[in-house]
């Protein structure tokens, strides 16, 4: 596999986590509805280009570095791979095991995972049931 697009794929992955992250869902307001109960408008917002700066940054240097050898390619898709899985997992805002990313794909895997996952009681297989030892067996 050519390590270069693997780390144009990386970028592409953190641009989108990026988004996810920082999308602004700002919440809505009593007077934000409409006496039926309908939102007026949405309040969703995209982030602004800002967010965007220090993933291009990171991975133009990555894209550089990469260009030298094969050997700082691969070396710069490894890195590649730690900002990606550092952007979805670490909370940098406050106290929290994810990120506001991390938080919404766990919850998306969560939800995938309950509608089409097998019934609370059937997982699994049959029950595991130990065979007691024989006398010739015990020590």
């Amino acid at each position: 596999m050519n390590p270069r697009r693997t780390l144009s794929a990386l970028f592409w992955a953190t641009i989108a986590i990026q988004t996810l992250g920082n999308i602004d869902a700002a919440p809505m307001k009593k007077k934000d509805f409409n006496p039926d109960g309908s939102p007026k408008h949405l309040r969703r917002k995209l982030p602004p280009p800002r967010a965007y700066v220090a993933p291009v940054v990171l991975y133009a240097v990555l894209g550089w570095v990469s260009q030298l050898s094969d050997n700082l390619a691969r070396a710069s898709v490894g890195l590649g791979g730690l900002i990606l899985t550092t952007s979805l997992f670490v909370n940098a805002r406050g106290k929290g095991g994810f990120s506001a990313a991390g938080q919404r794909v766990t919850n998306f895997f969560n939800y995938v995972a309950e509608k089409f996952g097998p019934p609370a009681g059937q997982q699994g297989g049959a029950e595991f049931q130990p065979i007691p030892p024989t006398e010739g067996e015990m020590v």
